[in-house]
């Protein structure tokens, strides 16, 4: 029977299935299989003093990683750091203040907000998705969200409808679609950064998400399934794990950050080995046709995921009963925690645009009111 410890050269974990049998696998286990693989984990990890290691291994901290949040250097200069950002919104609003054409003020003030979900919320909400954000992070975020709404609601009244008689103003229509897009991620950015999950605002939120899952633009359209699977928890229905949407190229963020929100629901669910044999699959996939740095970038993504499911199991293994189980997840943590080989590994993440560009910035620098 094959060791529930994992081999320094083969980080694959005892529940993985054999890589011959890879194609035939979904990554969606079944309870039957879950019961059966995790039967002979216990048998092969018989151990006098179980009971003992069920007590000390409860008394350690599941203690994830410092992770540093670091500036995606493909970015332009203009929009990696956070004093550039500040700059830039606070340019848009001088923009929006000094122009004459309500269009142009409304453009201004869509902008400002929409750097600042996209880009100086980038680093919370990286780690926010990635489901390691602090207290204090989760706050940051959600000021962010609450100071970007208060411009769009200032946008809102500025293209409200025209007074009888008035001459249409131009592009008020594509503005008002961008404001009404812009709206449902902060509003979605707000609601997920609550601890836990306050219902009625993740419903809400979804519900305006639902309108862009419909949008022709690929990028928002995986954004707004990128934040409802945020917003998902294991009590919705299984069926909102497969959401329709466009192939996500292999180099997207979202080909990575979508399914790992997946495997996050099915922990919160109790499907532990369907979560952490799905994170096998995708570390394999990922680690594939990229560079060393992309590759560890996603490696270090898919392992605090992989951590952050084996925490969620081993703080439900109070019994002494399940003490085998919870001392391969313990030696399993700590192999990931501590590097494979002995090494500590880079635990930098990209912080990644969670909302796209929906505004042109160059529209708004031709304001015919700007200085």
């Amino acid at each position: 029977m094959r060791s529930a410890h994992t081999n320094r050269h083969d980080r694959r974990p005892a529940f993985a299935a054999p890589r011959s049998d890879r194609k035939r696998t979904s990554g969606m286990w079944s309870g039957s299989a879950a019961l059966v693989l995790i039967l002979a984990m216990r048998c092969a990890l018989q151990c006098p003093f179980a009971t003992a290691c069920a007590t000390t291994c409860q008394q350690l901290a599941w203690e994830l990683p410092p992770v540093e949040c670091v500036v995606d250097p493909s970015l332009p200069a203009d929009r990696r750091e956070q004093a550039s950002i500040q700059a830039a919104v606070q340019s848009f609003l001088h923009l929006a203040s000094t122009a004459t054409d309500r269009s142009q003020k409304a453009r201004n003030l869509l902008n400002a907000a929409n750097w600042l979900l996209s880009y100086r919320a980038a680093p919370e909400a990286t780690k926010l998705l990635l489901n390691i954000a602090t207290t204090t992070q989760r706050e940051t975020l959600r000021s962010t969200s609450a100071e970007a709404q208060d411009l769009l609601s200032q946008a809102e009244a500025l293209l409200a409808e025209d007074s009888p008689g008035a001459q249409p103003q131009a592009g008020v229509a594509e503005l008002k679609r961008a404001r009404m897009t812009l709206d449902a991620f902060a509003q979605a950015m707000a609601a997920a950064s609550a601890d836990p999950l306050d219902p009625d605002d993740s419903r809400r939120a979804s519900a305006s998400l639902g309108v862009l899952l419909e949008s022709e633009s690929p990028v928002i359209n995986r954004a707004a399934r990128l934040w409802v699977l945020r917003l998902t928890t294991a009590s919705k229905d299984a069926k909102e794990l497969a959401l329709p949407g466009p192939a996500d190229p292999p180099g997207s963020p979202y080909a990575l950050l979508l399914p790992l929100q997946k495997c996050r629901i099915l922990a919160e669910g109790g499907s532990y080995s369907a979560a952490l044999a799905t994170l096998l699959l995708l570390e394999e996939r990922h680690a594939a046709g990229i560079n060393d740095l992309e590759a560890a970038q996603r490696r270090a993504m898919v392992r605090l995921t992989e951590l952050n499911v084996l925490k969620h199991w081993g703080n439900t293994l109070t019994s002494p009963e399940r003490a085998e189980e919870l001392q391969w997840c313990r030696d399993r943590f700590d192999a990931i925690r501590k590097g494979d080989e002995g090494d500590l590994p880079d635990w930098n993440i990209r912080a990644f645009p969670p909302v796209p560009l929906i505004v042109d910035p160059r529209a708004a620098a031709s304001s015919p009111g700007a200085p």
